[in-house]
């Protein structure tokens, strides 16, 4: 059952990732290229035509890509420097606004033992302010985060007290940190 079970997970993983959606990218000097677009855990691969050669794009070349996938949901892809890191990571934007909340998805085999087959699945959200130069940590799931959910948005939020207020006061928990990015968006952006 295990066996049958990993060979499902490992061809489902294939499926996703050997297709190409519709897409566009956008290049650091500007040009935005439209055609067919592979995301991956660190870059784009581009083809103008299914014909066409593929050239892949990363953080060297590209800021962000944003693809239409078989189910016509339109996701946006950056690159985003953060702190602890020395290259720029490549996240989904998860809201896009003044505070960008984006997601960093991982899934890996091996090591972890979720689910009895060693498959370990982890999300990470940061958060970037339009004016920020690095993104910032802000909730994960799936592994023990370095600080708490409380102390980042202490730090993080000087500039809004309000928000800061119904945290304290659990009136906004961890899991409702995208109803926080909107909030803050709302109320506290410039």
């Amino acid at each position: 059952m295990k066996k049958i079970y990993f060979l499902l997970i490992i061809f489902s993983a294939y499926q996703c990732f050997s297709q190409k959606d519709r897409g566009t990218i956008t290049l650091l000097n500007g040009t935005v290229l439209s055609g067919l677009v592979k995301v991956t855990s660190s870059s784009f691969k581009f083809k103008a035509t299914e014909d066409s050669e593929t050239i892949k794009y990363d953080y060297n070349d590209a800021i962000s890509a944003t693809v239409t996938n078989s189910k016509n949901e339109e996701l946006k892809y950056e690159y985003v420097y953060v702190e602890y890191q020395k290259k720029p990571l490549l996240l989904t934007v998860v809201i896009d606004g003044y505070l960008k909340l984006y997601g960093e998805y991982t899934t890996s085999f091996g090591g972890g033992m979720a689910l009895g087959t060693g498959y370990r699945s982890t999300s990470t959200y940061h958060i970037k302010r339009a004016n920020d130069k690095f993104g910032q940590y802000f909730v994960a799931y799936g592994y023990i985060p370095k600080i708490g959910f409380k102390k980042v948005v202490k730090n993080y939020f000087t500039d809004c007290p309000e928000l800061q207020n119904k945290v304290a006061s659990d009136e906004f928990k961890k899991d409702d940190f995208k109803k926080i990015v909107v909030y803050y968006n709302q109320t506290c952006a410039p």
